[in-house]
């Protein structure tokens, strides 16, 4: 059950990024003092969920490969969207997040995911 809920979280992260990424500038929330932690934050977070839900370093590494092209995609939309501008530096922040999120989690899985001898 848990492993389904995991799966949902991380598709509904890549749909909240999104959202977040396109609304007009007005319209963004901002939660942190500096838009580069926003943007390493929420990708780092969302590829350890997408790394939790599917594990292995070769998913692990193809979840931070997508997720960069993920950013990139979306900060090339941004030139449409009123109120943004889209930066080489946030997308080079969020995908060193999404590399960070995707490797930490496959380094540190088997260490809490060991099991005890009797």
């Amino acid at each position: 059950m848990t492993h389904n809920l995991l799966r949902i979280a991380s598709w509904a992260a890549v749909v909240l990024l999104a959202l977040l990424s396109l609304v007009p500038g007005t319209l963004r929330p901002h939660v942190m003092a500096s838009g580069h932690i926003e943007h390493f934050a929420a990708y780092f977070l969302t590829a350890s969920v997408w790394a939790l839900a599917y594990r292995g370093w070769s998913k692990a590494i193809l979840i931070a490969f997508l997720l960069s092209a993920y950013a990139g995609v979306l900060e090339i939309l941004q030139l449409w969207v009123p109120g943004r501008v889209s930066q080489f530096s946030d997308f080079l922040i969020s995908a060193n997040g999404a590399w960070a999120g995707a490797v930490a989690v496959a380094i540190l899985r088997p260490f809490f995911h060991q099991q005890k001898v009797g």
